[in-house]
C-alpha cells in the first residue's frame, strides 16, 4: 500500500475516534498521580513552575516548560500525553494497513483503534502512556527492519526520498521509544524483553539491517538509560532527603492494603491522631510544599 495512503487512511481512522471521544466521552486523567503531576508543573501547589514529576523523568517536564511560559493557561501535560496516544494509534495503524493491505488493515486498524481508544483517550494516564508509546516504537522499529528492500524498487537505493523511508522507521521507532521511557521507566523496562524476543523471530532480516539495527539499539539503550539516570539523580539532591524518607512508608500506607489497619487506628490514636488522619493519608499524596509539611 502508497505510503502517503497508508498515513492518511490512519490519520483519518484515529481522528474520527478522537472526535467521538471528544464530543460523546468524559475525559479525565486516570490516576490522581497525574493530577498531582501536573498541577506540580504548573506550579499550582505553593511552588513555582516545576518539572520535576516524580513518577514521570524530569525530562518531559522541562520540555514542556516553554510551551507553559508561552501559554500558562493551557494544560499541556495533559495535551501532551493525548498527542503520545494519538501519534502511537497513528503509528500502530500505518503498519497495519502497510502489512496487511488497504482491505484487511483498514479493518484490523479500525478495529484496534475501536477497542483501544476509550481506554486510552478517556482516561489517560502516564502509565498508559508509556505502554503504548513503548510498544508503537518497537513495532515501527521491526518494521523498519523488514521492510528494508521494499521503500526503494528496482535497485534505486539511492535517491533522497527511498533513503528517508527507510531510516525513517528507526528514528521514529527509537524516539517513541524513549519517550516511553521517560513517562513510566518500569513500563519500558517491561516491554524490552518481548521486543528482543520479537527481534529474534527476524533475526535474518536484522542481520541484512544489522547497521541500522546495531545504532538504533545503540542509541536507545544509551538514551534511555542517561535519562533515567538524570532523572535519578535529580531527588538524590539534599532538597529532597525528607521526601525520599516519607514516600517509602507513604506507599506502604497509601498504596498497599496488606496490613492491618484496625491495629493502625490503635497506633494512631496512641500517637494523638485521628482515624481522619489515617485516612488522609492513605488517600492524599503530599506534593505540595506549602500547604503539607512532614510531621517530625
Amino acid at each position: 500500500m502508497p505510503f502517503k495512503r497508508a498515513l492518511t487512511y490512519s490519520l483519518v481512522i484515529n481522528l474520527f475516534f478522537l472526535a467521538l471521544c471528544l464530543l460523546f466521552g468524559d475525559l479525565k486523567f486516570g490516576a490522581i498521580d497525574d493530577y498531582f503531576m501536573a498541577a506540580r508543573l504548573t506550579g499550582a501547589l505553593g511552588t513555582d513552575y516545576n518539572p520535576h514529576l516524580i513518577f514521570v523523568n524530569a525530562i518531559y517536564g522541562y520540555a514542556l516548560l516553554p510551551l507553559y511560559h508561552l501559554f500558562p493557561a493551557i494544560g499541556w501535560y495533559y495535551i501532551g500525553e493525548m498527542f503520545s496516544v494519538f501519534l502511537s494509534f497513528t503509528v500502530i495503524g500505518f503498519i497495519l494497513l502497510q502489512r496487511c493491505g488497504e482491505h484487511w488493515g483498514a479493518i484490523l486498524a479500525a478495529l484496534f483503534t475501536a477497542l483501544f481508544a476509550s481506554d486510552f483517550y478517556l482516561v489517560v494516564q502516564f502509565t498508559q502512556c508509556a505502554s503504548i508509546l513503548s510498544a508503537a516504537g518497537m513495532l515501527l522499529f521491526a518494521y523498519g527492519i523488514i521492510s528494508q528492500d521494499c521503500h526503494a524498487p528496482n535497485g534505486a537505493r539511492n535517491d533522497v526520498w527511498g533513503n528517508i523511508q527507510a531510516l525513517a522507521p528507526f528514528i521514529l521507532g527509537v524516539a517513541l521509544m524513549l519517550w516511553g521511557s521517560v513517562m513510566r521507566w518500569q513500563a519500558f523496562l517491561m516491554g524490552l524483553p518481548f521486543f528482543c524476543l520479537g527481534l529474534l523471530f527476524i533475526l535474518r532480516e536484522c542481520w541484512s539491517a544489522k547497521w541500522h539495527v546495531i545504532a538504533g539499539l545503540a542509541i536507545l539503550f544509551a538514551g534511555a538509560f542517561s535519562m533515567h539516570a538524570f532523572d535519578q539523580k535529580i531527588y538524590q539532591s539534599p532538597a529532597y532527603e525528607a521526601f525520599n524518607k516519607f514516600q517509602s512508608p507513604r506507599v506502604i500506607l497509601g498504596d498497599k492494603n496488606n496490613y492491618n489497619k484496625n491495629a493502625v487506628y490503635e497506633d494512631a490514636e496512641e500517637l494523638g491522631l485521628s482515624g481522619k488522619d489515617f485516612h488522609l493519608l492513605t488517600e492524599w499524596i503530599f506534593y505540595d510544599t506549602k500547604v503539607l509539611q512532614l510531621i517530625v
